[in-house]
C-alpha cells in the first residue's frame, strides 16, 4: 500500500493541501497577524518524504542478510526485530493516509478502503490479543 500511495505523482501536493494542513496554515497566519509579523508560507508536509524513506529503508532491510552484531540477539532475531520495527513504522505512515483530513484519496476509493481495512484488522487484532499477566518476583 505504501508503493500505491507513492505512485501518486501529486502525493506531496495532496498532503500539503489537505484539510489538516490548510487549517494549520490558517492558524499560523492568524497567530502571525496577531503578533504583527509576516505570515508564514504554506509548510510542506514531511509525511510523503517519510513514507518514501521508510519504504526504501524497509526494502534495503529485506535484502540484507542477518548479521551477528555485539548484541544479545543472534543475527536472525536481530533482523526480525528490525523488520518488525520497519513494518510498524510503515504501518503508521500508511494508516496516516486513511484520514481524509491528512490526504485526499477521494479519487482512489479502492486504496482508501484497503487502507481502512488494514487499520480495522489491526484494531481487531489488538483488541483480541491477550496480554500476559505481570511477572511475579
Amino acid at each position: 500500500m505504501a508503493r500505491r500511495l507513492l505512485a501518486f505523482d501529486n502525493l506531496q501536493e495532496r498532503a500539503d493541501r489537505s484539510p489538516r494542513a490548510l487549517q494549520e496554515h490558517r492558524t499560523a497566519v492568524r497567530e502571525a497577524q496577531l503578533a504583527g509579523i509576516a505570515p508564514p508560507a504554506l509548510a510542506s508536509s514531511p509525511w510523503p518524504d517519510r513514507l518514501h524513506e521508510a519504504l526504501a529503508d524497509d526494502s534495503a532491510l529485506q535484502k540484507t542478510p542477518p548479521v551477528q552484531l555485539a548484541s544479545d540477539l543472534d543475527g536472525s532475531r536481530l533482523k526480525a526485530t528490525r523488520v518488525a520495527s520497519s513494518i510498524h513504522q510503515l504501518f503508521g505512515l500508511v494508516i496516516h493516509a486513511a484520514d481524509p483530513g491528512s490526504v485526499d484519496l477521494a479519487d482512489s476509493p479502492d486504496l482508501a478502503t484497503a487502507i481502512d481495512s488494514l487499520r480495522q484488522q489491526a484494531e481487531d487484532n489488538a483488541v483480541t490479543t491477550q496480554t500476559l499477566p505481570p511477572a511475579t518476583p
